[in-house]
């Protein structure tokens, strides 16, 4: 073939790509057919690439092997029709898309562009609730190719509050477990919207960085009243689903995120260092938070104390204080944080026997009581 043929021909196919590359940027809807790949479309395959979706409906669905391998052969061919879809209102819809640039993951990089245009234009559509998934799942090695402008987002004062939300809320569910992610998490905890904060603290929790960064911080918000005063039932009933809301949510993730630093102290005592010098100066928190006005709040600096088994003489006390809480979970909880202890929980003793010899046969005493002094005591009989 002759040189000027071969030019040709270079341009004609450069002409089809740049033309592929504006449709991505336009997101209009190709007139061409849904891509397929052997027997099925697109949107036939994308459900098949996880066992479950987040919808009831998807949790009985199939896996199918060959499912991821037919969307990444489809490729670049998809976007157009995963942009067309993030802009639906229907949440099935959009939620096509999403999965489907999560499973293109680099493949979808051309597409970037234009789904920040659509998070960012947050005044004049709401299409931004499905760009902003749908850039958090653009990743590769666990680090989107878009993280600058999820960032950016959850910092962003100026928009509605439901969109920091769901930026961070993105980079959650994607565990982007990066440095600079933990910085704005950090920020994020001081967010005049709740859920914001909230979720930046179960944020920090996953990630499980910078600890001596993230424990003054989650102890200052555990400590704080800085959020939207929105209250929330603390509620006494046992089996009912945790459903807070303002400050109770707040603090409550605050204190999910020490139970998971503290944890860390627990599983190895012999090092960790930076994990248990950052969690002796969040005890005093701590131990505060055993009297909070939500008892899941308190249920959980229990079990964050029992976990550090740090300054027994100050923690000590205040969980045998908590053997009285009204609440049985945080009773349970209390009792447990003794036996974590060991034998620097001596004090504890005497309310740990009244306990194991009035229910002897019982959940408390005869469980968790009963475990908890064989820990203090060793030598101790069932």
């Amino acid at each position: 073939m002759k040189p000027k043929v071969l030019h040709c021909l270079a341009l004609l196919l450069s002409g089809v790509l740049f033309g592929c590359v504006g449709i991505v940027r336009a997101g209009e809807l190709p007139t061409n057919a849904e891509p397929r790949y052997l027997d099925k479309s697109l949107s036939e395959w994308i459900p098949l690439t996880e066992y479950a979706g987040s919808s009831e409906v998807d949790l009985f669905r199939r896996r199918d092997e060959r499912a991821c391998p037919a969307v990444l052969a489809i490729g670049t061919n998809a976007l157009p029709w995963l942009l067309h879809w993030i802009r639906s209102e229907k949440q099935e819809t959009a939620q096509l898309g999403i999965e489907g640039f999560g499973v293109l993951g680099p493949i979808a990089k051309p597409a970037i562009p234009e789904l920040i245009r659509l998070a960012d234009d947050w005044r004049s559509s709401s299409v931004w609730r499905n760009a902003i998934p749908a850039l958090a799942a653009i990743q590769k090695s666990n680090v989107p190719y878009a993280l600058p402008f999820l960032l950016s987002a959850a910092r962003k004062r100026s928009a509605p509050a439901e969109f920091r939300l769901q930026a961070v809320q993105s980079m959650v569910e994607n565990r982007l477990g990066r440095k600079d992610v933990t910085s704005v998490f950090l920020l994020c905890l001081k967010d005049k919207y709740w859920a914001v904060a909230a979720k930046a603290a179960i944020g920090l929790c996953d990630l499980g960085l910078e600890p001596r960064e993230v424990v003054p911080a989650l102890a200052a918000c555990l400590s704080s009243r800085t959020n939207m005063p929105v209250r929330s039932p603390a509620g006494t009933v046992d089996h009912k689903p945790i459903i807070l809301e303002g400050d109770d949510a707040v603090r409550y993730s605050a204190a999910m995120a020490l139970v998971a630093y503290s944890s860390s102290v627990h599983s190895d005592k012999s090092k960790n260092h930076d994990y248990r010098e950052t969690m002796r100066a969040a005890l005093p928190v701590l131990v505060k938070a055993l009297s909070d006005e939500d008892w899941h709040v308190a249920m959980l600096a229990a079990v964050a104390l029992g976990y550090a088994a740090l300054e027994p003489d100050v923690a000590v006390p205040a969980l045998v204080k908590c053997l009285n809480h009204p609440q049985p979970y945080v009773r349970d909880s209390a009792i447990r944080a003794l036996g974590d202890f060991g034998e620097a929980a001596r004090a504890a003793v005497p309310e740990l026997a009244k306990l194991a010899q009035s229910d002897p046969g019982g959940y408390v005493g005869g469980g968790w009581a009963s475990s908890a002094l064989k820990k203090i005591i060793p030598q101790t009989k069932p």
